[in-house]
């Protein structure tokens, strides 16, 4: 589903990957672990299209990366990928509801099917009830549940987590990361980025980055 062909990222004379080589099968749960600064992020990030490698290719589903241009890595990165952050990323003073029509408003979906996807994605974190509650008012475990939805409300293929335990509590992580493996457990790919070895008893497979390189 995913074939990472030796690429590298580089920052002038700083190399936060170098020659990495890597596949994802559909369907796999992969944690990626290792210590701050050994580029974890940076292949979420560059798996997910948000940056470009600097050298080699990333094939998602065949199609190869390298030669896209802006606009195509964003319809890709759109339709395939949906993306949690450790640090929620939610408009503060949108409703829920808002929050997580915005992905949907900007894949051109109409109003009628907007709401309808909406409800379904909070059904399944356990928020619809909060949907007109404005964000800020919102607990931790409960932005990162709604960014959850956020995440799944495009119905991607492949499911990206940077951290998504990072800033919560022991019992908020073990709802989370359930939720995690229940999206995998549908049948998507979850690619999920920690610091925490708790984590990764969820995970299917795990690999370790140790200065921008595989272990």
């Amino acid at each position: 589903m995913i074939n990472i062909n030796d690429i590298s990222k580089r920052y002038g004379d700083f190399f936060a990957l170098e020659n990495i080589s890597l596949q994802v099968d559909e369907g796999e749960f992969l944690a990626i672990v290792g210590a701050s600064g050994s580029g974890k992020s940076t292949l979420l990030n560059i798996i997910g299209q948000i940056e470009k490698p600097t050298a080699g290719d990333i094939l998602v589903e065949n199609i190869s990366t390298i030669s896209l241009s802006e606009k195509e890595r964003a319809q890709l990165r759109n339709s395939t990928f949906g993306y949690i952050f450790q640090q929620f990323y939610l408009e503060p003073l949108y409703s829920l509801f808002k929050n997580i029509e915005i992905p949907l408003i900007i894949a051109g979906e109409k109003k009628s099917i907007r709401h309808e996807k909406i409800h379904e994605a909070l059904k399944m974190v356990g928020l619809h009830e909060k949907s007109k509650q404005v964000s800020a008012t919102l607990s931790g475990g409960e932005k990162q549940r709604a960014a959850i939805a956020r995440a799944l409300v495009t119905n991607p293929k492949i499911v990206l987590a940077d951290e998504p335990c990072g800033n919560l509590d022991s019992k908020n992580t073990e709802i989370i990361l359930g939720h995690l493996k229940e999206i995998n457990n549908s049948g998507k790919t979850v690619l999920m980025v920690t610091h925490n070895m708790d984590d990764i008893s969820y995970a299917t497979r795990t690999i370790k980055l140790v200065d921008g390189k595989v272990e």
